[in-house]
């Protein structure tokens, strides 16, 4: 079973992005799930419990860091992230706890955050538990 702590919810209007990253992810062991729409987010953060909650920027009808401000609302016991794959100048943490993250250092970022924070050690710790 895994632990909900060690787990990763996308949000992204790029379906593409999100499997791709999805495979690159389970890969190194890390349980994530994608969500492309906003209120899919909104239900998912409010049924489940995840250990880091990262959202693209751009979004329709909205923007991430408006989207993460509100699973904060829902969810304080979650890392926020805000990425996007085109510079939008911003390169340092938001005073409500959202940091931001290039797409490009994604999934290298969430091993690394996954392996601090809980000790995680990707595929043969889960097959473990």
């Amino acid at each position: 079973m895994v632990n909900p702590a060690d787990s990763v919810l996308m949000i992204d209007d790029d379906r593409n992005f999100l499997h791709v990253t999805k495979m690159a992810l389970a890969r190194k062991g890390i349980t994530s799930y994608t969500c492309s729409a906003i209120d899919e987010a909104l239900e998912e953060v409010a049924d489940h419990r995840y250990g880091i909650v990262v959202s693209d920027y751009f979004l329709p009808g909205t923007d991430g860091r408006s989207l993460l401000r509100r699973v904060l609302n829902i969810r304080r016991d979650c890392e926020l992230i805000l990425t996007s794959s085109y510079p939008i100048g911003v390169k340092w943490t938001y005073p409500d706890r959202i940091e931001y993250i290039d797409k490009a250092e994604l999934i290298r970022c969430l091993e690394d955050r996954l392996k601090r924070r809980h000790g995680f050690r990707g595929q043969n710790e889960l097959q473990e538990r």
